[in-house]
Formats: C-alpha cells, structure tokens, sequence
C-alpha cells in the first residue's frame, strides 16, 4: 500500500508544473481569415468622389487674371491588379471617368464692367498604372501615374444690365443686345498621384488618393463682336488638383 502511495504522490508533482505552465501560457488567438489569405490580385470596379481645385491662365493676354476653378464631382472606375504570391507588392493599371462643375465664375463687381465669364473643368479622366506595396495584407499603399484627359470650357460675355455704369459693350455699338459665347475643348495631358486602400472585407475595399492633373496649353477661338478685330485665337494653361474617395468591388 505504501509503494502505490509513493507512485500516485511522485506522478502528482511531476504533473504539477506542467499543468501550471499550460495555465500560464496566454490563450492562442487565431488570425484574421480575411488578413491571413488576402491578395489583391484580380478584375474590380467602383465609384468615387472628391473634391478638385485649380488654376487657368489666358496666356495670350498678360492683363488677364488667373482664374481658379473649384468643385466636387464624382464617377466611376475600373481596373486590374497583379500580386504575386507571398508577394508585397501590387502592379496594376486603372481606369476612371468623372463629372463634376470645377468652376470659377467672374464678373459683375465692378460695377463700370459689364464683362462677365466662367473657366472650369466639365468631364475628365485617366488612364494609369499603379504600383503598390501591402504593409499588412489588407492595407494597400500605392503610386500612380499616366494619361489624363480633361473637358475644360471657357466662356465669357457682356451685358450692361449687369452693372451700374458701363463705358463698354452696348455703349460701343448702340441698339446691340448682350452677348454670352463658349468654347470647350478636351485636352490630353499627364497625371501623378498616390494613394491607400483598405480591404474591408473579401471583395470590398475603400481608397482614399490625391493625383495633379496638367492638361498643358490649349488654343481656343472666342470672338467678342463688339471687338471684331481683336485676337481670337486664346491660350489657356491649366492645372488641378483632385482628392478623391472610392469604393471598390474585387471579382474573385
């Protein structure tokens, strides 16, 4: 009786520090499935929107203000990403379009001019590659640049109605009524820009991304018929920013 007393007693401390190291040992806690096996690779398409301002310039009349657009707008867009496996880094390339009233109206305060006007972006886009790198799988920093092209649209008119006392317009041609003549050209330039996307779940993610958008120089005609002489043909020079927020749905 005594031997089997001396066993049961000598397995009972044997036991003991085991059964004190698994209690002291932290409960293990699985990873995120969604984090674990993420991969950004695949076919996806969005919506977004921003907030995008900028600066034009009529190069060819150096008296003229710089004028400065700005607005919302929102769109679409659709792309393609590439990783590898095991891989922190994401290559692809995107797509968008955008409409919005990026606008900068002038005119009306001075009250001895009855000129009047608006410069402004209507309807753009881009075409670009991206390059990124996973810090954590479902946290996508990323560089992007390319091809962007712009529907800008530049008006301007005159109406002595507008203004107390004009020295100009009907003045100049008596019995003449007010005038109001637009161009829009669409413009091909570049665009740089970076940005974060966060998967949100398997197929879902959200992006935050600043881009500056340079549609270089264009030539317009704008005639003001009660200066039939005067140059037509006007340069504008612009340039915006845009910062955009975007919803993305990944085909898997």
């Amino acid at each position: 009786m005594n031997k089997h007393l001396l066993a049961l007693s000598a397995c009972a401390l044997l036991a003991t520090p085991v059964m004190g190291a698994d209690l002291s040992r932290p409960a293990y806690k699985a990873a995120s499935p969604v984090a674990a096996v993420y991969n950004w690779s695949g076919f996806y398409i969005g919506a977004h929107g921003g907030y995008a301002w900028g600066r034009t310039i009529d190069t060819t009349n150096p008296g003229a203000d710089q004028r400065k657009p700005d607005g919302g707008f929102g769109g679409l867009q659709a792309g393609y990403n590439w990783q590898g496996v095991n891989s922190p880094w994401v290559f692809g390339v995107e797509a968008d379009v955008s409409f919005g009233d990026i606008k900068d109206s002038w005119g009306g305060a001075n009250q001895f001019d009855p000129y009047y006007g608006k410069d402004g972006l209507k309807t753009f886009g881009t075409f670009r590659g991206r390059i990124g790198y996973a810090v954590v799988p479902t946290t996508l920093l990323y560089v992007t640049g390319g091809l962007a092209w712009g529907q800008n649209e530049h008006g301007f008119g005159c109406d002595a109605n507008r203004v107390a006392v004009t020295l100009g317009c009907q003045n100049k041609m008596p019995g003449s009524s007010p005038f109001y003549t637009k161009n829009t050209d669409t413009r091909v330039g570049y665009t740089v820009g970076a940005g974060a996307e966060i998967a949100l779940w398997d197929s879902w993610s959200t992006k935050i991304e600043y881009a500056y958008t340079d549609y270089g120089t264009e030539t317009i005609n704008m005639v003001d018929p009660f200066y039939p002489a005067a140059q037509s043909a006007r340069n504008f020079d612009g340039k915006y920013h845009t910062v955009k927020f975007g919803l993305n749905y990944r085909f898997r």
